[in-house]
């Protein structure tokens, strides 16, 4: 797709302004009623008027919400049934980039329907209409979905915790909120990062810098890292970090738990080979979905799965939402912690390369890229795996690879088959 990536649209934001009004426009065809959220960062706001234009001039209605997360979002128009929506936000950019993701009833859009809506935009041509929607504000969506989490979650007595709990909301859509509920909940919450500020969102804070939140917490502690628009978590223990991996493992076991019936879960191609190996070993089965959340929901609803996610953080809870939610997984896993389940799963070293492509899609799918592929996978063995990707965003095909055996040199037969001799390294 030409516009469309694996979650929606993004990049710098001077990009994406220019999107937000013709994507305006093409949604308003299908769509005579479509809500509008955006995170904090400084550029959000003229996204935001742009899109509004953009919808109001196709003749739809606006419902505006403000500043929320984007789980928010995603509760808000299940319960106003509404048939679209758009979150104005770049995720866990940094504050230079944003993006526009377009959700419906039942979470992200299905890749069919992204499809569609990017053949749309690449054929839109501005034209003068006499259609004009109106628009009205929804002042109460961030209280109805903090309400909703804590109908949830009010079996959750985290007053009887022995420790506090630390959140890094890395100043965007989950400050105040995440705190506010934890406390609700009985909890004592120490909290970094936790105002709007769309200079600093995303910037050595939250859940792309883990390590520094490790290092700011005791090590006998609880706390919980999100990214900018709260779609994604990670966690810490006792001084050891929690990505999506093993935050999908903990909350699988302890949902088996409590019923049989709980044993399929959905990862990605990135999921681990030492979390896979744990799910085995505790009768769960896995299914890889390729990356992307769009994609493990739909793995969920094929496979009849509870539980989906990914290494990033992305973690989608089937018996309380349709989508990722940071806050939503955070509560699970701490209930999940409650229980006893808390394990920290082996992890085995990963090695990631770029090679330099001019058309990348194109050289992946090549006989000669595909050939490549299957040498290096003979070549391995079962001493460990390779995931090929070609980037949409860059000209490159990344490829990571994952060994089982130390024995393995994997940078020098990454050089070997996919560089040559006279090619430079791997990078």
């Amino acid at each position: 797709m030409k516009h469309f990536g694996t979650d929606g649209i993004r990049g710098k934001w001077q990009n994406i302004i220019e999107q937000a009004y013709p994507l305006g426009a093409v949604l308003a065809k299908e769509n005579k009623l479509v809500a509008v959220s955006r995170d904090p960062r400084t550029s959000s706001f003229d996204i935001e008027k742009e899109l509004v234009r953009g919808l109001l001039s196709g003749g739809a209605d606006v419902l505006i919400t403000g500043v929320m997360p984007t789980p928010a979002l995603a509760h808000t128009i299940k319960s106003q049934g509404i048939g679209r929506a758009v979150m104005i936000t770049a995720s866990h950019n940094p504050p230079e980039y944003n993006g526009l993701k377009v959700m419906g009833a039942d979470g992200k859009l299905a890749e069919s329907e992204e499809l569609m809506l990017d053949n749309a935009l690449d054929g839109w041509v501005e034209h003068i209409s006499s259609a004009s929607g109106r628009v009205d504000i929804l002042s109460s969506a961030v209280r109805d979905y903090k309400r909703h989490v804590l109908s949830l979650y009010e079996h959750l007595d985290l007053a009887s915790l022995d420790r506090p709990i630390y959140l890094d909301t890395a100043h965007g859509c989950f400050s105040y909120i995440a705190k506010d509920i934890f406390e609700t909940l009985g909890a004592n919450v120490i909290s970094f990062n936790n105002d709007y500020d769309g200079e600093r969102i995303n910037v050595d804070c939250g859940a792309t810098a883990i390590d520094k939140f490790l290092m700011k917490i005791p090590d006998r502690a609880i706390g919980f890292a999100f990214d900018g628009d709260g779609d994604r978590v990670l966690a810490v223990v006792d001084g050891k970090i929690y990505d999506g991996d093993q935050i999908l493992y903990n909350l699988a076991c302890f949902y088996k738990s409590k019923s049989p019936i709980f044993n399929r879960a959905v990862g990605t191609i990135m999921t681990g080979g030492g979390v896979e190996k744990a799910f085995e070993k505790q009768k769960i089965t896995l299914y890889r979905a390729d990356v992307g959340d769009k994609y493990v929901a739909e793995m969920m609803r094929e496979k009849c799965a509870l539980l989906g996610g990914e290494k990033s953080g992305h973690i989608i809870v089937g018996d309380k939402t349709n989508t990722g939610d940071g806050l939503i997984t955070a509560l699970a896993f701490v209930e999940a912690y409650i229980h006893g389940f808390s394990k920290k799963v082996r992890e085995y070293p990963v090695f990631s390369y770029n090679l330099d492509v001019l058309k990348p899609k194109e050289c992946f799918e090549s006989e000669d890229f595909q050939n490549k592929i299957a040498e290096f996978v003979g070549k391995i063995g079962k001493s460990g795996r390779v995931i090929a990707r070609p980037s949409g965003t860059e000209s490159v095909i990344r490829l990571t690879v994952e060994v089982y055996e130390n024995r393995l040199d994997c940078r020098k037969l990454v050089e070997k088959i996919f560089f040559g001799k006279n090619q430079q390294k791997a990078r």
